[in-house]
């Protein structure tokens, strides 16, 4: 679509020693088509900045939560093992005293 309107701005341009009054009018008709376009993508960009800021800010929040969530598994593994220690001690014990 760019690429057409270009085309056409430049093909209007091209008419000026053609006929000095229309060729004013396909200026100005050629300069509002640009400038059309460049607000449109300017309207793109925007959007497309804004979308990339959002996803950058959920990336930072998911890596916040998975950093916690790794302390998290760390503290209960280590819970874990030293429950296992225990029971693994009071089994052996408990074992000991039957064979007795």
């Amino acid at each position: 679509m760019l690429k057409n309107y270009v085309a056409a701005m430049l093909f209007l341009l091209c008419l000026v020693p053609a006929a000095h009054a229309k060729d004013l009018s396909a200026l100005q008709t050629a300069a509002e088509i640009a400038r059309q376009e460049m607000e449109s993508a300017q309207a793109d960009y925007n959007a497309a900045a804004q979308q990339a800021a959002a996803s950058q800010k959920s990336v930072e929040e998911a890596q916040q939560r998975l950093t916690l969530d790794r302390q998290k598994a760390d503290q209960s593994k280590k819970k874990y093992q030293e429950a296992k220690a225990r029971y693994d001690r009071a089994q052996n014990t408990l074992d000991n005293a039957w064979k007795k």
